[in-house]
């Protein structure tokens, strides 16, 4: 079978609406007279003692959506009905077709052996998504059902946290925005300015929008699946199995094999397609390793540019493969994974693809950044537990990573390249960013771009992504689109409606825009121009200083390797992946703009976030992101985090954020769940109790003007604090509590009864000593105060 580009387009398209008709069908209505040939043509019929009956109708909705909405497209509401019953088609092409279809659809949902369970028999539009995160369990723990309510994805995320009782998140109620009916006019009312051009990536876009928060299976089947996520693993396999030219009586052979459940058969043991994954590698580096404190200005736009660089080199090698965007199965963190067919040319061309790619990052950034990239190839009965392929790969790139260019060694002209001095030496002057060799004092062009590119994304409302010829890099690169344009994309940001972008933080995209992309991009700026570390400095409550937030969830390797059990599909896997990018690359920009000018969003995505940022402001904002975050994964997730505080307005970036890596990691060895701040490991549920006493600490010193009780109190309280841990070290036998009853008492001589200094001495002397023994964590709480209350800069 020759490759067909407009059966190709038919086929996935069909793959992606194949269950469309589920949507439609909770949304209330009825099929119709007209529509009877069709269910006894693509239903299954078994017989009752009432007579016959059909099941799997949503197959039938789903080809009455596209008749009626969809008009025009004859081969893809064919392909799509017949799903359930592919021998059913009307002609031999679309009998293949559907059979592509079908199997895609039984091996994206591994676990579902009992092929007959249908939906005609409950009532599928009172059941919610359950949340993937409810059902993760390590150990002995025991999965508690969360729900999801149904709603649009939007940027804030806000529709999207879970509920611990079902009746919250759906309604009967068409008029209730939580209802599918709702939903569904919501759905439809956008799909008549879907163009022609493009169609694929624009019904992806709205599925997502609109599908993400509503089960692909429900009723018999455990419901914590979103829609969205089944539609694009199956459209993902089936743009993979046409490449394949698989005989038709293979594609039987592996169909018997799954319904009989013979998944150890030799058919089931054959590699047909391969899962690809790849890190750009050096982030840490290449980001935060800049040489000066002009360095913050791009900061972001070096953050920034990893992520185009990463999601570049995917789509590359989806073009070079020719498929569509649903094979991009996670973009996030400089990493990436896709599915490919494994046809003969494959590894051939990845290795193709590695080459020119570290030739062309070689060339840029000197080896700084680099291409990890690995695959493994998927056997039919790996998708019976596909995230045991997942983490292999995962073991791979971790291995790959120790041979970094290897791929230019084969050249002798490339091999000299790597180990030969970088720059000329000498009289040169430096870039007072990077350090790399420059003609003129000041910054190199490469730098300044990286400026520019931190303004774009903070100002203008869209990025344009145009795929074209790559263009030649034969000389060190002046401006970061060079880059990606010797990979074969040109990015622009526009400020104006355009249809070959993509508009930031919106997803009211359609009729103006390809699509939208999420982008934690909260920049503190002083007019147009990025604020500088000392005006961020200045802007702290009492000493003047910035400081970093570093965080990242815990366990993840074990979450993907345990969390999930036996129920390890490609669609739940990449669902889980998905959610937790989506959080970091959407939510964090929510909840960054209550503090907006006070701290920088260098980086968050993936699993990870950085920012930088006033140092007061710093805890606060953690603390109200772990909370989120711990209501967004139905308190099954936990964060580890770190906040150094920089010594001087003018400490070097980069020093400050190994310290704050360093600060993360001690969080993680006192057992996780933690934020290591003022250089100690506190469990987050600690924090807000350090934070009131420190904030009543404050008020004592500040609040009462000339009658403000003496800096003397920090003293005590640091002094009782001592007292605490020499009694631990057993250097002496009790803390002795009575000094600071003494102390305090000293305090208050100088305050009359009815002073409200004496009233918040007391409650503050309560509060430090309870039980005969020391509030823990006072040692934070009194240098937070007096950080906070300190006027020296």
């Amino acid at each position: 079978m020759s490759f067909n580009e407009k059966e190709f387009h038919a086929v996935v398209l069909g793959a992606l609406l194949h269950d469309i008709g589920k949507f439609y069908q909770r949304a209330g209505y009825k099929l119709e007279k007209e529509d009877d040939y069709w269910i006894q043509v693509c239903c299954k019929r078994f017989r009752t003692a009432y007579g016959d009956r059909y099941s799997h109708k949503h197959a039938v909705y789903s080809g009455k959506f596209i008749r009626h909405y969809l008009k025009g497209y004859d081969e893809l509401e064919m392909l799509s009905m017949h799903h359930h019953m592919p021998e059913n088609a009307p002609d031999p092409v679309k009998k293949y077709l559907a059979k592509l279809i079908t199997l895609a659809d039984w091996l994206a949902s591994g676990e579902r052996r009992d092929r007959e369970v249908d939906e005609e028999f409950g009532d599928p539009s009172s059941e919610p998504l359950i949340s993937i995160f409810s059902r993760i369990t390590l150990g002995d723990s025991k999965a508690i059902p969360y729900y999801v309510p149904i709603s649009v994805l939007n940027a804030a995320l806000d529709g999207m946290f879970p509920t611990k009782k079902p009746e919250e998140a759906i309604s009967k109620n068409t008029e209730d925005p939580r209802s599918y009916h709702y939903l569904w006019k919501q759905f439809i009312g956008e799909i008549d300015r879907i163009e022609n051009k493009n169609i694929i990536n624009q019904i992806l876009f709205l599925l997502e929008k609109y599908t993400v928060c509503i089960p692909s299976a429900a009723y018999k089947e455990r419901p914590d699946l979103s829609l969205f996520h089944h539609l694009k693993s199956v459209a993902a396999i089936t743009a993979c199995l046409y490449h394949l030219r698989l005989p038709e009586g293979k594609i039987d052979e592996i169909l018997s094999a799954i319904r009989n459940w013979k998944i150890d058969c030799e058919t089931m043991k054959e590699s047909g397609l391969l899962l690809v994954g790849g890190d750009v590698s050096g982030i840490q580096d290449f980001i935060y390793s800049v040489t000066s404190e002009k360095a913050l200005k791009g900061l972001r736009g070096r953050s920034f540019y990893i992520q185009l660089l990463s999601e570049s080199i995917a789509q590359m090698i989806l073009r070079n493969f020719n498929l569509p965007e649903t094979n991009l199965l996670y973009l996030g963190g400089g990493h990436f994974n896709l599915l490919l067919p494994f046809v003969k040319e494959a590894e051939e061309k990845l290795g193709t693809i590695r080459e020119s790619v570290d030739r062309i990052l070689f060339n840029a950034h000197n080896g700084t950044l680099s291409l990890i990239i690995g695959w493994q190839g998927v056997k039919w009965q790996d998708f019976m537990n596909f995230g045991d392929i997942w983490n292999q790969l995962g073991y791979s790139l971790a291995k790959s990573k120790r041979k970094k260019f290897s791929s230019l060694l084969d050249s002798k002209k490339d091999a000299f390249k790597i180990f030969e001095p970088f720059e000329m030496g000498g009289e040169l002057k430096a870039c007072e960013v990077c350090g790399e060799e420059v003609e003129k004092e000041g910054q190199c062009s490469l730098c300044r771009s990286f400026v520019s590119l931190s303004l774009d994304l903070a100002n203008k409302k869209a990025i344009r992504i145009i795929p074209i010829n790559p263009k030649l890099l034969n000389k060190k690169p002046t401006d970061w689109s060079n880059i990606l344009e010797s990979l074969g994309y040109s990015y622009t940001f526009v400020e104006e409606k355009d249809k070959n972008a993509f508009i930031i933080n919106c997803t009211d995209f359609l009729g103006s825009y390809r699509g939208y992309k999420f982008i934690a991009s909260n920049t503190p700026k002083k007019g147009e121009e990025v604020m500088t570390l000392e005006d961020i400095a200045n802007d702290a409550c009492g000493i003047k200083k910035w400081g970093i937030l570093r965080a990242d969830v815990d366990n993840l390797g074990k979450i993907f390797k345990e969390g999930l059990g036996d129920d390890k599909t490609i669609s739940r896997v990449c669902m889980l992946s998905y959610m937790l990018s989506l959080y970091f690359s959407a939510r964090i920009d929510t909840i960054s703009r209550a503090v907006r000018n006070k701290i920088y969003v260098v980086y968050s995505g993936g699993d990870d976030l950085f920012i930088l940022g006033a140092w007061s402001v710093l805890p606060e904002i953690a603390g109200k992101i772990y909370e989120d975050f711990r209501r967004f994964t139905c308190h099954n997730l936990t964060l580890s985090g770190g906040i150094y505080i920089a010594p001087s307005k003018k400490f070097p970036v980069y020093q400050a954020a190994n310290e704050a890596r360093e600060a993360v990691e001690k969080a993680k060895a006192g057992g996780k769940d933690k934020i290591t701040f003022l250089d100690k490991a506190i469990p987050w549920q600690e924090l807000d109790k350090i934070s009131d006493m420190a904030e009543k600490i404050r008020q004592l010193l500040q609040d009462y003007q000339k009658r403000s009780v003496p800096r003397s109190l920090l003293s005590t309280l640091y002094a009782g604090w001592q007292e605490k841990e020499l009694a631990e070290r057993k250097e002496i036998s009790m803390p002795r509590i009575w000094r600071i009853f003494y102390s305090f008492r000293k305090l208050m001589r100088g305050y009359k009864e009815e002073d409200r200094q004496l009233i918040e001495l007391n409650e503050l002397l309560k509060k430090t000593i309870t039980d005969f023994g020391l509030m823990p964590y006072m040692d934070i709480a009194t240098r937070w105060a007096d950080y906070l209350t300190r006027k020296e800069a």
